[in-house]
């Protein structure tokens, strides 16, 4: 799942109609909190799935229950995690 797609799918949830199960209580509050409690597990599970899960991917760094290293530094291409240091070789152990 891509971050644009994530996003465009929680907007898009916010611009629903109220159900009526929440017609009393403020929808932009409940959705504040759905989002401030659902963000981190997703963006977890996007790394993971960047990281371990799509073999095609830029992104990739081995299979799930292996320990990897990359033998490169990092450049502005890689956007799986935010701002990796530049000239830290890095081990990833991949499990779950």
């Amino acid at each position: 799942m891509k971050r644009r797609t994530f996003l465009q799918g929680t907007t898009a949830l916010m611009l629903l109609p109220p159900l009526e199960a929440f017609a009393q209580d403020d929808i932009g509050a409940i959705a504040r909190e759905v989002y401030i409690y659902t963000y981190p597990m997703v963006k977890n599970y996007l790394t993971m799935y960047q990281y371990a899960l799509e073999p095609g991917g830029g992104q990739y760094k081995g299979p799930l229950n292996t320990l990897g290293s990359v033998a490169r530094v990092y450049t502005p291409e890689d956007t799986a995690i935010i701002t990796p240091n530049s000239d830290t070789p890095y081990s990833f152990l991949s499990s779950i």
